[in-house]
């Protein structure tokens, strides 16, 4: 019997925080060791030190991520000092756009944003912590504006990004006006700042099913029943149904999702872990679609095509499928049973991602150019793993070995039926 295939849920391992391609990064600090990343250092070629030597000299001092070191600075002694009960791991000052080296030094006003990444943050203290640190970076700042003498930088935004110790983990995202975080440093209401974005929170599920309600119109998607947004124990669940036919259900599904991703995922306040659950009726019969909210997001910027979003992410739930019981017999035959349910498979790697992250987060550190991977392996009728290998992307063998090692370990469920072969694709979010 051909073993069966499934294509995995998309899985974002944060190793730092997040940048897009629209925005150039300018600094990044290592909270804990002090080390820097500098758009200053990525060019040691002798020629544009020179280069720069003689700029400066000419025109006088221009536009150099030293100063933004200095308020680096001053937040690390700032934390060491009031020891807040999370630990800020990551600090990053990027331009809001893409600019070169040579263009910032040319320019007499320099916007920049600030995104601070917090990680772990256990629920019980995270609220205070991102409060504690919004203060933090005001005091450090001191005003949203630098002044030098041929040029000034403006802060823009002041991001925190909170990683969740739950499996799989939540990232919680607060984003403010830099003069806001400076203002909570002075009159020391950064919890208010916080409860602002948790007040926006509350109603997120109400303003989700109105904004995802006027994409389906403008997709011209013909809806069965409103639908079903709300936050659970993994995240964020959609619950849709819509019309459509035979011939064009591909379209018509994709359209759906589609409006989704820009209704629904794109919002600041959505989960960053979640799952659509969309039914086709097509006059005769109801088909099932689901698909991971995170595939959806990088649909709706721009980062991943309908194509491949259809054919990675999107899984129609066949009929006949059965959710087998987990167990841990370890002795025995497999028990006759029908085929497994794939997603039940899938549920256990996304159950105990935390298991895999040690060894994602360790290629990270020793390939900077590693960007993530699609894992391609099979589960046997007793549980085991076998044949794993990578696709979209390339691993070591010490990445390899690592891996397989960890999904040996995952309490997969021994059924009766064929052997399932999984796509689960990972993707490092620096």
């Amino acid at each position: 019997m051909r073993p069966s295939t499934l294509l995995g849920f998309c899985v974002v391992l944060t190793v730092s925080a997040a940048v897009r391609a629209d925005q150039t990064r300018l600094l990044e600090v290592d909270l804990a060791t002090g080390s820097q990343r500098s758009i200053d250092k990525q060019s040691a070629k002798r020629a544009d030190a020179a280069l720069d030597s003689l700029l400066a000299e000419a025109m006088g001092r221009s536009f150099s991520t030293a100063d933004l070191g200095k308020v680096s600075g001053a937040l690390r002694r700032l934390i060491q000092t009031m020891r807040p009960p999370a630990n800020a791991r990551l600090l990053l000052f990027f331009y809001p756009g893409r600019v070169t080296r040579v263009a910032l030094k040319e320019m007499r006003e320099i916007a920049v944003d600030i995104d601070l990444l917090i990680e772990p943050c256990r629920r019980t203290v995270c609220t205070g912590a991102v409060a504690m640190h919004l203060e933090l970076i005001g005091r450090a700042l001191g005003s949203n504006k630098l002044q030098f003498e041929r040029y000034r930088i403006r802060f823009g935004t002041v991001s925190v990004r909170a990683v969740g110790d739950q499996t799989p983990a939540e990232i919680a995202l607060y984003r403010y006006p830099a003069a806001d975080v400076i203002a909570a440093a002075k009159q020391r209401s950064g919890l208010a700042l916080v409860r602002r974005v948790a007040n926006a929170r509350a109603g997120f599920e109400k303003r989700a099913q109105q904004k995802l309600a006027a994409q389906l119109r403008s997709w011209r998607v013909r809806s069965a029943s409103a639908a079903e947004v709300a936050r659970d124990g993994a995240g964020l669940s959609v619950k849709l149904t819509i019309y459509g036919d035979r011939v064009r259900f591909r379209s018509q599904v994709l359209a759906a999702l589609l409006a989704v991703g820009k209704s629904v995922a794109l919002d600041p306040h959505a989960p960053t872990a979640g799952k659509i659950e969309l039914v086709l009726l097509d006059g005769r019969s109801k088909r099932r679609f689901s698909c991971p909210l995170a595939a959806l997001r990088r649909a709706a910027q721009g980062q991943l095509d309908a194509t491949s979003l259809w054919s990675d992410y999107v899984a129609e739930q066949r009929r006949g499928a059965k959710q087998m019981v987990f167990t841990s017999d370890a002795d025995g035959d497999p028990p006759d049973a029908a085929q497994v349910d794939p997603s039940a498979l899938l549920q256990v790697v996304s159950s105990n991602f935390n298991q895999l992250a040690p060894c994602l987060r360790a290629e990270a550190q020793r390939r900077s150019s590693f960007k993530g991977l699609t894992l391609k392996f099979e589960v046997t009728g007793r549980g085991g793993v076998e044949r794993l290998a990578f696709e979209k992307g390339s691993g070591s063998l010490r990445l390899r070995v690592c891996l397989q090692r960890a999904l040996g370990q995952l309490p997969f469920p021994r059924h009766g039926g064929a052997t399932q072969t999984l796509r689960y694709p990972v993707y490092i979010d620096r």
